[in-house]
């Protein structure tokens, strides 16, 4: 029986997916299946995932025409054991620590009102080596309504946090009866497909984090987040659905008004004065003036933000 069913969409994976795939056979939890989706690869894919399958009876594959990520991350879903009561959605690039899954499910199985856990994670260059030791921030209104990053010890993890663009990431367990009760993974917003999905999650249940850095999470060049131009796109894509969520009942429509408020008039104001103080220090440095315009732009969104949004909430 799989306690916990194992996702990855493939497309053109050959270079990493034998250490992704092996990363998930090294567990040491045996109570898993693990589902390989190829989204229509034209390299040497198929047959590496065939080469897996054949040889291990809990990896199942399936192939479909080239429809994205988020397509076939939805059709492992799908097409998972019964059985199975977590999902995990791993990247055909990155790598999972030996002991990710046994620690991630004991901790859904000791919390059943949490239906999300996520971990912390360690950033890999193209080879494997670590890149970084960053971790992932998850921000929340301190008292006084000024953002503030979550300690590793604060487990609890709000909806405000995600509606604002942090937290998020492909480095968590998913209870499946909750995921199940999603829309599921929405192309149009990938790379920014889990800000939604986490926001879709904590309307739901309690999502927790743990300090382990359970994940690998390699960056190169081939990456989604490497694209900016289509990582700010999905963004704005993003806050246009959550801006325009329509509450399902009193509860939400409290959490949605304190966090669109808390969003608007703190923390982007204060994250677009962050990045126009850093592009005027790029165009001192390079005399580039759409650095400067760029600049501007920022400042004059994060004044209106801040106090027109305050104001129109306070008369309407």
């Amino acid at each position: 029986m799989a306690t916990i069913t194992v996702i990855t969409p493939c497309y053109n994976s050959a270079k990493f997916i034998r250490e992704t795939v092996g990363s998930v056979m090294a567990q040491d939890f045996p109570e898993w299946e693990y589902i390989l989706v190829d989204d229509g690869s034209t390299d040497e894919t198929p047959a590496i995932l065939a080469e897996f399958a054949s040889s291990e009876s809990r990896i199942k594959l399936l192939h479909q025409e080239n429809k994205g990520t988020c397509a076939a991350r939805n059709r492992g879903a799908r097409e998972s054991s019964a059985d199975s009561k977590y999902f995990l959605f791993l990247d055909h690039d990155d790598l999972l620590e030996r002991n990710a899954l046994r620690l991630l499910s004991e901790y859904l199985d000791a919390n059943p009102r949490v239906c999300l856990v996520g971990c912390q994670f360690q950033e890999i260059d193209e080879s494997g080596k670590p890149c970084s030791s960053r971790l992932r921030s998850r921000w929340v209104p301190s008292i006084l309504g000024i953002p503030r990053p979550l300690c590793s010890f604060e487990r609890v993890t709000p909806f405000v946090t995600f509606y604002c663009g942090t937290g998020q990431g492909p480095f968590a367990l998913f209870r499946r009866s909750v995921f199940d009760q999603t829309t599921g993974w929405t192309t149009a917003f990938w790379p920014h497909e889990d800000t939604d999905m986490f926001c879709q999650m904590a309307l739901l249940g309690e999502v927790h984090y743990l300090p382990n850095r359970l994940y690998r999470k390699r960056l190169h060049p081939a990456s989604g987040f490497a694209n900016a131009e289509l990582v700010l796109n999905s963004y704005g894509l993003f806050r246009a659905k959550w801006d325009a969520y329509k509450p399902r009942n009193q509860k939400e429509a409290m959490v949605l008004q304190k966090a669109s408020q808390f969003y608007r008039t703190s923390f982007q104001p204060l994250r677009n004065m962050k990045v126009s103080a850093k592009a005027v220090g790029e165009f001192i440095k390079s005399g580039d003036i759409k650095k400067l315009q760029w600049a501007f732009q920022l400042f004059r969104d994060a004044i209106q933000d801040a106090f027109y949004y305050r104001f129109a909430n306070r008369t309407n």
